[in-house]
C-alpha cells in the first residue's frame, strides 16, 4: 500500500514539474531576472486576424490574477515573445506603437518620448524576427528596461515608466488581445 501511494506521489510531482507547451513551445515555469528568480504568472498566443504571430509569457516574483496589480508592481519582471512567424523590425514596431497608443495617454507617450526612441532602435538593432526568435523585456528595478534579442542583452532603457507602458500593450484596458490578457493573468 506504501509502495503503491508513494509512486503516486511521484508520478503526481512528475506530472507537476512539467513546463507548459504552447504550439510546440516549451514555456519555463520560472525565470532567473538578475539573480531574481521569477514564477510563470501566465502564457498564450497573440493571434492577428487568424494568425498566430507569438507566444507570449509573463513571470513575476509572486502570482497575480489583476492587471492592475501586476501594473502597479514595482519588482522585477519579464515578458518572452517567442515569434511563431517572420516579421521585420518595421512590423513589429508598428504593431507595438499600436498597442503603446491603444493603452497609454497621449501626455505619458510623449513624457516617455526618448525612452520609446531608445527602445525602437533597439528592436531596429536585432533586425528581422523568425519563427522560434525569442524577444525578451525584463524590467529590473533601480535600472529600467532590458531588451534582449535571443538572449543577447541589446541594451537597457533607463527609468521606470517604459515597461509599465509596453505591458499594457498586453495587460491594458484595450490589450492587442483579449484571449491573451486573460492567459496572462491565469495562474
Amino acid at each position: 500500500m506504501l509502495k503503491q501511494w508513494l509512486t503516486m506521489m511521484l508520478l503526481v510531482a512528475a506530472c507537476s514539474a512539467q513546463a507548459l507547451e504552447i504550439h510546440g513551445i516549451k514555456i519555463a515555469e520560472t525565470a532567473e531576472v538578475d539573480g531574481t528568480s521569477l514564477l510563470l504568472n501566465g502564457a498564450g498566443t497573440r493571434v492577428k486576424l487568424f494568425f498566430k504571430v507569438y507566444v507570449t509569457a509573463l513571470y513575476l516574483h509572486a502570482k497575480k490574477a489583476d492587471a492592475a496589480g501586476i501594473l502597479a508592481d514595482n519588482g522585477a519582471k519579464r515578458v518572452n515573445l517567442i515569434f511563431l512567424r517572420e516579421a521585420d523590425a518595421d512590423q513589429f514596431i508598428t504593431a507595438m506603437d499600436e498597442g503603446l497608443n491603444d493603452n497609454n495617454s497621449a501626455a505619458a507617450l510623449a513624457a516617455l518620448s526618448p525612452q520609446l526612441k531608445a527602445f525602437r532602435q533597439m528592436i531596429v538593432n536585432s533586425g528581422e524576427v523568425n519563427p522560434g526568435d525569442v524577444v525578451t523585456l525584463d524590467y529590473l528595478p533601480g535600472s529600467g528596461t532590458r531588451v534582449l534579442f535571443n538572449g543577447n542583452a541589446l541594451g537597457i532603457v533607463a527609468g521606470e515608466q517604459l515597461f509599465p507602458a509596453l505591458l499594457k500593450i498586453w495587460l491594458g484596458e484595450n490589450p492587442v488581445d483579449t484571449r491573451l490578457k486573460k492567459a496572462l493573468l491565469a495562474n
